[in-house]
């Protein structure tokens, strides 16, 4: 599973958050398996979503996508996006004691 990860400046949250909502079904045909949206705690404008892909390309296909730009447009996106594709390299869930808890 690979990552990508996206910050960005929206005009208005309350805007932007009905476009992401109508493109959750668009994130899973293009295979997405997860995804986590957050707001800066001082800015609530300023929005992160990371999205979980079986692979790369599967990622790319949809972030580049035509769809993908004019939803931007219409959820009132300000550029620049700051874009991370991460591998996970370690994790623990720390309610299930991996650990040594």
């Amino acid at each position: 599973m690979v990552w990508v990860l996206v910050r960005h400046k929206v005009e208005d949250y309350e805007k932007w958050k009905p476009v992401f909502d109508e493109s959750k079904a668009k994130m899973k045909e293009h295979g997405a398996l997860q995804f986590m949206v957050t707001r800066d705690r001082g800015d609530g404008n300023l929005v992160s979503v990371g999205i979980a892909w079986p692979s790369f390309e599967e990622a790319e296909a949809f972030m580049s996508s035509d769809w993908l730009k004019e939803a931007m447009g219409r959820a009132g996106v300000l550029q620049p996006l700051t874009v991370f594709h991460v591998e996970p390299a370690d994790a623990c869930d720390f309610t299930k004691c991996c650990c040594g808890g």
